[in-house]
């Protein structure tokens, strides 16, 4: 079944993200994490929201290739707190030039 979501803007509080999606009939809310985390307009911590709205989610992070090392256990704890098992991960090359070398990292 093809399920059909959108991504939680950076300028709407991620409550109103939700209300968003329900009213148009989405089924998941994207949510971008990037080198400095969950990106996520909110009250307090990121994570409890998530978990407080109950909400299917979805976790994007688009990292620097050179940043995977870093950041995959943070991820790997942020998808264990909220009981994710999917997770999207979108590489970019900023840190260096792309060529073939670049693209077995």
């Amino acid at each position: 079944m093809i399920e059909i979501g959108c991504v939680a803007h950076f300028h709407y509080s991620y409550e109103d993200e939700v209300l968003f999606d329900n009213e148009f009939d989405f089924k998941i809310l994207q949510i971008w994490y990037d080198r400095e985390g969950i990106s996520l307009t909110c009250q307090g911590d990121p994570i409890t929201k998530i978990k407080e709205m109950n909400y299917p989610a979805i976790i994007h992070a688009v990292l620097d290739i050179n940043e995977m090392e870093e950041h995959i256990p943070k991820l790997v704890n942020i998808l264990t707190e909220l009981d994710h098992r999917e997770l999207i991960i979108h590489p970019v090359c900023k840190s260096e030039t792309a060529s073939s070398e670049t693209i077995k990292k």
